[in-house]
């Protein structure tokens, strides 16, 4: 009939409203799409570190928010995205590092950075109080690189960290582990 019944209706409405989730989700899973960076972006940095200057940044802070800013956010949620499930019940956060330095006590005054970093943390306390993360991703002018975990031990953490790494049970599978990855070409240690 030309008259929709109530229950018809009711089946339009529903089939309409998850058509507009689905749609809704469709466009957040988009938005988590890592689509790479632009083939110019390390143009960016080279020139930040020639020019240094605030009305020079000011002027390109766009280019940076479009070349680098908005790739690595999506970078960092799709790398989320697929770590879910292996962090669950905890919860992973993404953070991209602001460009500009802290140069209150450094004797090198630049005021940016000419490197963009980011990360993936579990939830708790921040990587650089003793928390952990699952990616910690940098790319910039002189190095690029990818880490895990914690940024420093705090005592009661590295105290049981060497526990851990020297009884047998526990560290001579993590010795085998870093002597592979070492034996395929990977750098395992902490920053300096």
């Amino acid at each position: 009939s030309a008259i929709p019944t109530l229950a018809r209706h009711q089946r339009l409405v529903t089939r309409q409203r998850h058509g507009a989730i689905a749609r809704v989700a469709a466009v957040r899973y988009a938005r988590r799409m890592f689509r790479g960076f632009a083939k110019q972006a390390p143009a960016f940095f080279f020139e930040l570190a020639a020019e240094m200057s605030k009305p020079w940044f000011e002027a390109n802070k766009q280019r940076y928010q479009d070349e680098w800013v908005a790739p690595m956010t999506e970078l960092l949620e799709h790398v989320s995205a697929g770590l879910a499930k292996t962090y669950a019940p905890r919860k992973l956060a993404t953070k991209v590092m602001r460009i500009y330095r802290d140069v209150r006590f450094a004797k090198d005054k630049a005021p940016y950075k000419t490197h963009i970093a980011g990360l993936v943390s579990i939830t708790g306390p921040k990587p650089i109080d003793g928390g952990v993360s699952a990616l910690y991703a940098h790319f910039g002018v002189d190095e690029e690189y990818l880490g895990a975990g914690t940024y420093f031990f705090d005592p009661a953490q590295l105290a049981k960290w060497r526990k851990l790494v020297l009884a047998e049970r526990t560290g001579a599978p993590l010795a085998s582990r870093i002597a592979k990855l070492r034996k395929a070409g990977y750098r395992v240690g902490g920053f300096d």
